[in-house]
């Protein structure tokens, strides 16, 4: 089984959104800076991820905006990981969400979840993730959530499932290397596929944080820790090849904070009657 995104039996591209206000530079080498292209592209991912979760029962319409997109604050401040099939659609996508330095707890998505607000389990949670919140500034690192995994009903027996968290292991080493939690679906193996890859249970003392039913998706959720530098063994090759191909994805950035290396994309090539997903699909095989 062939994991990275070099394999020439591998013919779905991938795509990386990068946060609204970062300077995506090195080791980036093909970084895109135009507003119109993140924000189309940033609307397609959240309708994508609306459509998955609204098909599996996670999410009723009443959740989603009027368009049919799941919407989430931390999107213009996280990174995206976009798997592009051959038409140009996307396929599957992750986010990681880079915190700062001296984020408290009450920043993370986790705190608003429903273990976060139990009376058993509150305190332990939050001890176990402060503990490794200290641990990531102590190794001069980010500390990251994981997680708005969703792939297309097409490629959900695929291995498509695995190479997306393969490449957000490699994500974290490009960004200079990263650990954190990752809050996965117990009930459709993406909790076991984390496991497989490098994910741990969460432990606060020698208590085991259980997994726990979230009135908000309608599922039972496990919060899982993982590190970047500590993959399964059985991935590193996969990790390590996936990295180099990251290093040379298109990279989508707002141009607000654009490096100087960065293109800007002609509007002239955003008319026509073709999709903007198709514009990009053509983007990553004619650059610009």
């Amino acid at each position: 089984m062939n994991l990275t995104p070099t394999s020439p039996h591998y013919k779905r591209s991938l795509l990386l959104l990068a946060p609204r206000e970062a300077n995506p530079g090195a080791p980036f080498t093909d970084v895109v800076g135009d507003r119109e292209v993140y924000d189309t592209m940033l609307s397609a991912m959240q309708k994508f991820r609306g459509q998955v979760y609204h098909s599996e029962g996670n999410l009723s319409l009443s959740d989603l905006s009027a368009d049919g997109r799941h919407i989430q604050a931390v999107d213009t401040a996280s990174w995206h990981l976009l798997t592009l099939d051959e038409q140009g659609t996307i396929a599957a996508c992750g986010r990681m969400i880079l915190h700062h330095e001296d984020a408290s707890f009450e920043e993370l998505l986790v705190a608003h979840c429903a273990l976060a607000h139990s009376e058993r389990w509150g305190r332990p949670l939050r001890w176990a993730i402060k503990e490794r919140m200290l641990e990531a500034r102590r190794r001069g690192i980010r500390f990251v959530e994981i997680g708005g995994w969703a792939v297309s009903r097409a490629l959900r027996c695929s291995t498509e499932a695995v190479r997306m968290l393969v490449a957000g292991f490699a994500l974290g080493q490009v960004l200079g290397g990263v650990a954190g939690i990752s809050t996965a679906n117990a009930g459709n193996h993406s909790a076991a596929i984390l496991r497989r890859i490098g994910g741990e249970s969460l432990i606060s003392g020698e208590i085991l944080i259980p997994k726990f039913y979230e009135p908000q998706y309608r599922r039972e959720l496990e919060i899982l820790y993982l590190d970047s530098s500590q993959p399964n063994p059985r991935y590193e090759d996969a990790i390590r090849e996936c990295r180099r191909a990251l290093e040379t994805v298109t990279v989508i950035s707002s141009g607000q904070g654009v490096a100087a290396c960065a293109q800007k994309v002609p509007s002239t090539l955003l008319t026509g009657p073709s999709t903007k997903s198709v514009f990009i699909a053509n983007f990553l095989s004619h650059p610009a």
